[in-house]
């Protein structure tokens, strides 16, 4: 993430502080995705008219690919997917707050968060699983 968020024309800060940054942006990162997908777990294929949040992510998507065009300005873009990430967290932190009164969650908002995001990390590519090493037939990896 370090990386894929810096500036390409200028020198890369590759301080023990800008690790720990890049370190918990990555976590910030990982725990919104997971939770948007918990939220959407059942909630597929809903849909609707234009929300706030659905309009949130699609102005943020704008914003990144616009950054993206402009001479890769990753900085600006990693704060469009940050943008698109903290409306997430509203929603899902309103609903938390509200849920003794039954607020329902905007699930065509956060399907449409769940959308610009992955397709800011189809540029990016921070988001994958990593790969299980090689076993040989008695389950040992291979040295």
């Amino acid at each position: 993430y370090l990386v894929v968020s810096s500036q390409c024309r200028n020198p890369l800060s590759f301080t023990e502080e800008a690790l720990d940054a890049a370190r918990a942006a990555i976590r910030r990162l990982d725990a919104a995705r997971a939770a948007i997908k918990k939220a959407l777990d059942g909630h597929r294929g809903a849909g609707g008219a234009p929300t706030p949040l659905t309009e949130g992510a699609a102005a943020g998507l704008r914003t990144f690919e616009a950054a993206v065009a402009d001479d890769l300005s990753m900085p600006r873009a990693a704060a469009a997917l940050f943008g698109v990430v903290k409306l997430a967290e509203g929603e899902l932190k309103r609903v938390r707050k509200e849920q003794s009164e039954g607020a329902p969650l905007d699930v065509a908002g956060i399907a449409a968060v769940e959308a610009a995001v992955e397709r800011m990390d189809a540029v990016f590519g921070i988001f994958y699983d990593v790969p299980e090493p090689a076993r040989d037939e008695g389950g040992e990896a291979p040295t």
